[in-house]
């Protein structure tokens, strides 16, 4: 993640507008998205960090406790953002930095357990190594994973796009209904994690029956909530987007509620996939 992320932060961090340009971001929006940008490429690399504590803690079956840091990160980032937002009426770039200050909550909580010398899993800088033998498992596992969450990232970046022709209210409300698909659809990850950690815990304990229980119960669930909510975000789409149209009320309202019934339809597919 060091190595990750320090090419990130040299690549990107230096050549944000160029990047954003070659990306075909609506030039109205390079000039304040490329400081928006910037700081949340300094939070990804920070949720790198994060990502790794939060699987050590999965793997010694704490959930409470990645429960409260992920209504903390949420609590903080939400309380921040209204505060800069609200009250000193900041631009966009303040939410970028709510993001990354609640990252940061997290990462001096996993700094503070992992120095911690009655630890079991506390970090030592002795015991890094890069062995084949410890490297190629990691890599093995990771790689599916990272090729199907680019695969999806840069689909949506695609779609941003070929959007760009239709003017950049059209890419707003876009990413409008992205966010507000996010009800239905970030949930159904906390679902995959937790699923493919009682799935794999059960396979390495070789107990085949509990293995397929935890995939028929995590699946059922999966799609009891994707129906649910999917139905809600349709029936109250034009509700959901009036929340984030702002003065451009009209036009975002009549694009946003066009891709979101699209989309709420598509997002039956996770539930499946996942």
């Amino acid at each position: 993640c060091a190595i990750l992320g320090s090419a990130l932060l040299l690549f990107l961090l230096p050549t944000a507008s160029a990047f954003l340009r070659f990306m075909k971001t609506p030039e109205e929006f390079i000039s304040i998205g490329s400081t928006y940008f910037r700081i949340e490429i300094l939070a990804l690399v920070i949720t790198f960090f994060n990502n790794i504590y939060i699987s050590i803690e999965r793997a010694r079956g704490n959930s409470k406790r990645i429960l409260y840091m992920n209504m903390g990160i949420v609590a903080s980032k939400l309380a921040l953002t209204a505060i800069f937002v609200y009250i000193f009426h900041l631009g966009i770039t303040a939410i970028a930095v709510a993001t990354l200050i609640s990252q940061l909550t997290v990462l001096f909580t996993a700094i503070v357990v992992m120095t911690k010398k009655d630890n079991l899993f506390s970090f030592s800088s002795k015991a890094v190594s890069f062995k084949s033998e410890i490297v190629n498992p990691m890599l093995k596992l990771s790689i599916p994973v990272i090729i199907e969450k680019a695969a999806f990232a840069m689909g949506k970046v695609i779609v941003n796009s070929m959007c760009t022709v239709y003017g950049p209210q059209t890419v707003g409300a876009l990413g409008i209904s992205n966010n507000i698909g996010g009800i239905t659809t970030m949930p159904q990850n906390g679902f995959q994690e937790g699923g493919s950690a009682v799935i794999s815990q059960n396979r390495g304990a070789k107990k085949p029956a509990r293995q397929r229980e935890g995939f028929l119960k995590g699946f059922s669930l999966e799609w009891i909530y994707i129906i649910v909510t999917s139905i809600l975000v349709i029936l109250f789409r034009k509700q959901l987007i009036l929340l984030f149209a702002g003065e451009n009320e009209s036009e975002v309202l009549r694009l946003g509620e066009k891709y979101l019934f699209v989309m709420a339809c598509l997002y039956f597919l996770p539930a499946t996939t996942n």
